[in-house]
C-alpha cells in the first residue's frame, strides 16, 4: 500500500482507534521537484546512511539482507531530537505525501489530510521517522533516483523496530510500531522486489497479533480474527488484513494469518479506509480472503470446500453491486463504479478458477474477463484510479484466451509510471513477466490455463521463501 495511505491513519481529533482519513485541500506542489525539501545534510542526521552505499538488485546480496533481517548487529543511532530538524524533517514529510496522496487516493475524503499527517507524525517515533524515509525513497524513485542506496536504512530501521518491547507495552505504540513495520515493508516491495517486500511483510505479523489480540470483538478468545470486524478497526489493523489477502491471492500462496471470513452484520455499511484508500469493497475481500483459505486447505491436503459455501459466494457475487457515494467528481465517480465493479469481476475469476478450479476456457470466466476488459476502458488513460484497477487486470490477464484481451490487459499493466503501477504494496509491471510466462507456456497460442498454471509462472519467475 502506497505509503500516501498510510500517512493519513485514522486521525480524528481524539482516538486512534478511528479510521476517517484526510486530505489536505490546498494547493500543493505540482511536481515532486516542486515539494519543499530540506537539505540533505540536515535530513541525514535525523537517520544514519550505512557507512557503505548498497547496491542491490535482486541479488543474492539482498536475500542475504533479507536472511539477516531479525539478526542484525548494526543498529542505526538514535534520532536526533534536535527541534530544528524535527521541523524540517515534518514539512518534508508533509509536502511529500500530500502530493503523493493526490496521485494514489481512490477517493478523496471531505476533512483535511494535514491534521492526520501531524498526527501520525507525532503519534509514534517509529512512525515518524518510517514517513521520512518512505519520503526520500519515493522522493528518489519518482525523480528517477536509484533508490538502492536505502537498501541499509530498510533493514537496519526495521530491525529496531523488532526488537523486543515490554510486555506491558500500550495499545499506542503497538499500533506505532506496525505503522513502521508496515512501512518498512512497504519500502521493501518498490526497492527490491516482491520475493524481499514479501519476506519483511511478514515480519509485521507478531506485532499484529499482539494489537489485534487487544480488541476482543475483533479477535474473540478461541476464535479467528474476524475480517468484517477487523476493517471497521484501526488502520494498521485494516492495512495488514487488505495487504495479507491480496499478496497471497496474486502470489498463489496461503495467507500469514487465518481469517474469520463470515459476513458482519451491519449490512453494507463500508469501510472508511478501504472506500478510501484502496477501492476494494469490504464484501469482496471478504470473499477473496474466504478463497484463500480454501485453497490453503487444499494446500494442506485437506479438501474443506463444500458446494454449500460455493453456492453462497456465487449468490454474493451474483447480487453484489458497487457503491459509490456522490463526491460532485461525476467523471472520477463513474470511474470509480467501474474499479468496484473490476473487482467483483475478478473475484468472479478468482472464485470459478481458484476455488472450483475450472479452467479459463469456462464461459463464466471468459465473460468475467470481457467485463474487465470493457471496465478499463471507461477510465480515461493517464487517471490516478487506473492504478486501482491494475489487481483486477492481472487477474483478467491469468484467464485471457484471446490476443486481443490480453494485449488490452498488457498494456494497461505496462503504460505506467513508476507510481502508477504501484497499488497496495505491489509493482505490478513484476507481475507482467508472470503473464508473459504463462501466454507463452501453458496458455500458448490461446489454450485454456488452471489456476495452478498461473501459480507456477509465478514461482518460476518470482521465487519466494517462506
Amino acid at each position: 500500500m502506497s505509503p500516501g495511505y498510510s500517512s493519513t491513519q485514522g486521525y480524528d481529533g481524539e482516538s486512534s482507534t478511528k479510521t476517517n482519513v484526510g486530505f489536505l485541500t490546498h494547493s500543493s506542489p505540482s511536481t515532486v521537484e516542486d515539494a519543499k525539501s530540506p537539505s540533505t545534510a540536515t535530513l541525514d542526521g535525523l537517520i544514519a546512511l550505512p557507512e557503505r552505499t548498497d547496491e542491490v538488485d535482486q541479488s543474492p546480496g539482498v536475500r542475504a539482507s533479507v536472511q539477516s533481517f531479525g539478526t542484525a548487529a548494526v543498529i542505526p543511532r538514535d534520532i536526533s531530537s534536535d527541534p530544528v530538524m524535527l521541523e524540517d524533517a515534518t514539512s518534508f514529510i508533509i509536502s511529500q505525501f500530500v502530493w503523493f496522496s493526490q496521485k494514489l487516493l481512490f477517493k478523496t475524503p471531505s476533512t483535511p489530510v494535514e491534521q492526520g499527517l501531524l498526527w501520525r507524525i507525532e503519534y509514534s517515533e517509529f512512525t515518524r521517522w518510517s514517513m521520512y524515509l518512505s519520503a526520500r525513497v519515493l522522493k528518489d524513485m519518482t525523480n528517477g533516483i536509484n533508490s538502492q542506496k536505502y537498501v541499509g536504512w530498510i533493514f537496519r530501521f526495521g530491525q529496531q523496530m523488532l526488537e523486543p518491547s515490554t510486555a506491558t507495552e500500550p495499545a499506542s505504540s503497538m499500533e506505532g510500531r506496525l505503522g513502521g513495520l508496515h512501512d518498512v515493508a512497504y519500502l521493501g516491495f518498490i526497492v527490491s522486489g516482491t520475493s524481499v517486500g514479501y519476506s519483511l511483510f511478514r515480519q509485521c505479523t507478531p506485532t499484529f497479533l499482539r494489537l489485534a489480540k487487544l480488541s476482543p470483538e475483533i479477535w474473540p478468545s478461541d476464535f479467528a480474527i474476524s475480517i468484517s470486524k477487523a476493517t471497521q478497526s484501526r488502520y494498521e489493523i485494516i492495512k495488514f488484513i487488505v495487504n495479507d489477502t491480496i499478496i497471497a491471492m496474486i502470489l498463489g500462496i496461503a495467507p500469514v494469518i487465518h481469517y474469520d471470513t463470515t459476513p458482519g452484520c451491519d449490512g453494507r455499511r463500508p469501510s472508511s479506509v478501504l472506500e478510501m484508500v484502496y477501492g476494494i469493497p469490504s464484501e469482496i475481500l471478504c470473499i477473496l480472503a474466504e478463497i484463500n483459505a480454501q485453497r490453503a486447505s487444499r494446500m494442506m491436503g485437506e479438501r474443506a470446500s463444500n458446494n454449500d459455501n460455493q453456492c453462497d459466494i456465487e449468490k454474493i457475487l451474483g447480487s453484489w453491486t458497487p457503491v459509490v457515494g456522490n463526491t460532485g467528481e461525476p467523471t472520477k465517480d463513474i470511474a470509480r463504479v467501474a474499479v468496484q465493479e473490476a473487482w467483483r469481476q475478478a473475484a468472479l475469476i478468482y472464485f470459478f478458477m481458484g476455488m472450483k478450479e475450472v479452467n479459463s476456457a469456462d464461459r463464466r470466466v471468459q465473460a468475467a474477463v470481457r467485463q474487465v476488459v470493457q471496465l478499463g476502458n471507461t477510465i480515461e488513460a493517464g487517471s490516478p484510479l487506473e492504478r486501482h484497477l491494475l489487481i483486477p487486470c492481472v487477474l483478467a490477464g491469468v484467464a485471457a484466451c484471446q490476443e486481443k484481451h490480453r494485449a488490452s490487459l498488457r498494456s494497461k499493466l505496462t503504460n505506467n509510471s513508476f507510481l502508477r503501477e504501484i497499488t497496495m504494496v505491489l509493482r505490478i509491471s513484476e507481475f507482467v513477466v508472470v503473464l508473459d510466462h504463462l501466454w507463452h507456456g501453458a496458455g500458448k497460442g490461446g489454450s485454456p490455463v488452471t489456476w495452478e498454471d498461473y501459480v507456477q509462472s509465478r514461482c518460476a519467475t518470482i521465487p519466494i521463501s517462506y
